[in-house]
């Protein structure tokens, strides 16, 4: 007879996105210093979504290399090649 554990155990190591959420907007704050909350951040296939102001946008922009970098390292699974703003 097969166990239901394990059968579910595979979705026991599922991360939670509002930790990932998070993570990002910590990176942002540490790195860039702005102050940014995990509900303006958004992940979406391979890309991540920053929901900032215009003043915000630009200065990430300008910094997008160094910024995608960053969250490549903080993030691995995610596997984000973009950022959107």
């Amino acid at each position: 007879m097969i166990n239901i554990g394990d059968l579910l155990g595979a979705y026991t190591k599922i991360r939670n996105p509002l930790d990932d959420k998070r993570v990002v907007a910590d990176v942002v704050k540490n790195t860039f210093g702005l102050e940014i909350e995990s509900s303006q951040v958004f992940f979406r296939k391979n890309t991540l979504i920053l929901k900032v102001n215009s003043v915000q946008k630009s200065f990430l922009f300008i910094r997008k290399d160094k910024l995608l970098e960053v969250i490549k390292t903080s993030v691995p699974d995610r596997m984000v090649d973009t950022i959107s703003f």
